[in-house]
């Protein structure tokens, strides 16, 4: 009996690296090893060998354990305007200086259960968040898409300002390729809303973002608070996204001292001061914002976002949680850095001169 590959995923136009099948190697000779090569955009990127059945002459390849492994991770940064990625895979099988490969598979971190059988990642953006969605001025926001093979994508914006008009602007074009399955991300951001001639110098209340047969997911643009905290996240569909937490913030530092006594006298070898930040997510009025920030605390990729375009991994230490259906609920969680920086800038200025009359305010 030939060589073969028994593939269940080949049927699928793409495939979520949580929920990828076994591929079992068949029509194997049990005398010898059969070698296993995975190739990511036309390069090999693992090889191992497993031993054969000895009855059934046939191995199975843990999928999903490899795709986890040999995928990139996502990049923590918001692109500037547009960004796109494949992921090209193929498995070869060889014995004995005989190999088959399977056909090839576009594979993405993360995956979900669809939601029902209508449901598709094409026309629907990739994200948690409800599809009307609180935005602020300062904030970083990225939604992306899966485009199919042999389709084009052009993602628009829709402005809607406070003296009663709108006007529709282009957020990025993806061009139609025959052989490839891409992950679409646009930039979403205010700052880049504002950055249209057409809203330069009006108040922008809301916009919405959508393409083609792409759902439009609205923005409500509102006024800033003091305590808000931005964090980015890699969601259950392997992407860059964001959420806002706007309760209360407070901090606290723990530390880690070591100490020796020499000569009698007692010195303090290391202070390993860790500062933990406890966050309130504001209320959560909505399922779909429970649902996201569930997201946010399974993920293994977060950061939260510092002055600037800084940022920082965090690591979540406890979360205290008060979810209830239909009531007004919310969220308390403490992280930390995942490094010891503290992220603190200097925000000095030019001071004036000194004000003797107002000496007892200063």
């Amino acid at each position: 009996m030939a060589i073969a590959i028994t593939n269940p995923n080949s049927s699928k136009a793409y495939v979520f690296a949580e929920k990828a099948e076994d591929l079992t190697v068949t029509g194997l000779s049990t005398s010898s090893n059969v070698t296993i090569a995975v190739y990511l955009n036309g390069n090999s990127v693992a090889s191992f060998e497993l031993t054969p059945h000895p009855v059934s002459a046939s191995v199975v390849v843990r999928f999903r354990e490899i795709l986890n492994a040999i995928l990139p991770r996502i990049s923590n940064t918001v692109p500037s305007t547009t960004a796109s990625y494949t992921n090209p895979v193929y498995v070869r099988a060889t014995q004995s200086g005989t190999s088959v490969d399977t056909s090839t598979m576009f594979c993405f971190r993360g995956g979900i259960d669809t939601l029902k059988t209508s449901f598709s990642h094409t026309t629907h953006w990739m994200t948690w968040k409800p599809q009307v969605t609180r935005t602020y001025q300062w904030g970083k926001e990225v939604l992306s898409f899966i485009k199919p093979k042999s389709t084009s994508r052009t993602i628009y914006g829709k402005i809607y300002f406070a003296d009663g008009t709108s006007s529709t602007v282009t957020l990025g074009s993806f061009s139609s390729s025959s052989t490839q399955v891409s992950i679409c991300s646009v930039n979403c951001s205010y700052s880049r809303i504002k950055g249209f001639s057409s809203a330069a110098n009006k108040t922008v209340l809301a916009y919405d973002v959508y393409g083609g047969d792409i759902m439009a997911h609205r923005f409500i643009v509102k006024p800033t608070r003091l305590s808000q905290r931005e964090f980015l996240f890699m969601n259950s569909l392997g992407v860059l996204d964001t959420a806002f937490a706007t309760g209360d913030v407070s901090r606290d530092t723990e530390s880690e001292i070591a100490t020796a006594r020499i000569s009698g006298q007692e010195v303090e070898l290391t202070n390993d001061a860790v500062e933990h930040f406890k966050v309130n997510t504001g209320g959560l009025r909505k399922r779909r914002d429970m649902d996201q920030w569930q997201d946010f605390f399974r993920s293994s990729d977060r950061w939260v976002l510092l002055q600037g375009d800084d940022q920082r991994r965090i690591v979540i230490d406890s979360i205290e949680s008060d979810m209830t259906e239909h009531k007004l609920s919310g969220v308390s969680f403490t992280y930390h850095y995942a490094d010891r920086f503290s992220g603190r800038h200097y925000s000095d200025t030019a001071l004036p001169a000194f004000d003797y009359s107002n000496y007892e305010n200063d």
